[in-house]
C-alpha cells in the first residue's frame, strides 16, 4: 500500500488503521480514559475499528459516494473485505493501482481525522465525500484519466 502519491500523513495513517493501531474510543477506554464511546459519525453505535472505517452507517455512505466516484460498484461488505480488495487492486503498478492507493490513504485520513475536526470546529460528516472529491478530486481526476489512456 505504499508507493503511495497521497500526503505522508495520509499513508501513516493508513498505515496505523490497517494495523488497527489508531486510537478509537473502544480503545482509549480500554486503558480506563474517560471518553464517549459513542460513534462520532451516527451517534447511536459504539465506536471500534471496524465500525468506525466501515460498518458505520454515515461511513458506508461516504465509501457508496468515492466508489461511485471511481465508477466502481461497492466491493465489499465488511472493512476486511475491503482491505483485501484494495490490497489486491492496488498492487498494481499502474495509474489505476497509484489511484486507489491514494484514495484509501486520503480517505481514511479524512475520517480518522474528522473526530478531531469536530473538536474545533461545527464539523457534519455529511460533508466528508464533498470534502474528499474537492480537495483531492482534482489529482484523483488526473489519476483516472491516465488510467483510461493506457
Amino acid at each position: 500500500m505504499f508507493s503511495n502519491l497521497a500526503r505522508p500523513k495520509a499513508i501513516f495513517s493508513m498505515w496505523l488503521i490497517i494495523q488497527e493501531r489508531m486510537l478509537t474510543a473502544d480503545r482509549l477506554s480500554k486503558w480506563n480514559m474517560n471518553v464517549d464511546t459513542t460513534c462520532v459519525f451516527c451517534k447511536c453505535q459504539p465506536e471500534h475499528h471496524h465500525h468506525l472505517f466501515y460498518n458505520c452507517s454515515t461511513i458506508m455512505e461516504v465509501w457508496c459516494d468515492i466508489f461511485k466516484w471511481l465508477q466502481i460498484p461497492v466491493p465489499a461488505n465488511t472493512w476486511s473485505q475491503l482491505l483485501c480488495w484494495f490490497v489486491g487492486k492496488a498492487k498494481k503498478k499502474t495509474a489505476e493501482g497509484q489511484l486507489l492507493r491514494m484514495v484509501l490513504a486520503e480517505t481514511v485520513q479524512e475520517m480518522a481525522g474528522f473526530p478531531l475536526n469536530c473538536l474545533t470546529e461545527d464539523s457534519d460528516p455529511v460533508i466528508l465525500p464533498s470534502r474528499l472529491l474537492g480537495n483531492y478530486g482534482p489529482r484523483w481526476d488526473a489519476m483516472r484519466r491516465k488510467k483510461q489512456n493506457i
